[in-house]
């Protein structure tokens, strides 16, 4: 079933930090917004390369004071830590939150199976991918590439300019604490 998105919600915009070598984790920053007003910021740690980022987005939404109050999860792109993929179809049906993959650039789900067969923990990602191969349908919002899960193009229509402006900001600041200076674009 698709989520019917009213005015005013509050979105859960997701990015991760640079990777820093040598080091196991990468650090995730959510930032919650609605219109174009900043409420709060969630931050967490995620495995590299690892299959933790699913439950870590879920836990650290639930925990938090607007885990009863967010609407619909953006992420930049659908992994968060080089190949740690999100497991959309999962965040949205057991958060019953509508969840949106957006990327600047076309998402290849074929090139990203190849660099998972790669890695050591692969099955739990393939399983993953092809879920979102067989049942997600790319489009294309205010030059952006989005992947809906639970919802549809038209729902987000009304609020791409407040997803990008939130994906934005989340990027800027998980990018300048982890970098010292942001820089690079969603």
């Amino acid at each position: 079933m698709k989520a019917t998105l009213k005015k005013g919600i509050r979105i859960l915009a997701i990015d991760d930090a640079r990777y820093t070598k040598g080091n196991g984790k990468v650090l995730v920053v959510g930032v919650v917004g609605r219109d174009e007003t900043v409420e709060g910021v969630l931050s967490f740690l995620v495995d590299h390369d690892g299959n933790d980022a699913t439950k870590k987005v879920y836990a650290s939404l639930k925990k938090s004071r607007f885990g009863d109050q967010v609407k619909l999860i953006v992420i930049n792109g659908i992994t968060l830590g080089g190949l740690n993929i999100v497991d959309m179809q999962y965040l949205a049906k057991n958060t019953s939150i509508p969840a949106v993959g957006v990327t600047r650039k076309k998402p290849h789900i074929e090139l990203l199976r190849k660099a998972v067969m790669k890695s050591e923990r692969n099955s739990d990602k393939l399983t993953i991918l092809n879920n979102v191969s067989k049942h997600v349908k790319i489009y294309k919002m205010k030059g952006y590439y989005v992947q809906c899960f639970g919802v549809s193009k038209e729902s987000l229509l009304p609020f791409a300019d407040s997803i990008i402006s939130l994906l934005r900001l989340a990027h800027i600041i998980a990018r300048g604490v982890s970098s010292g200076e942001s820089k690079g674009r969603i």
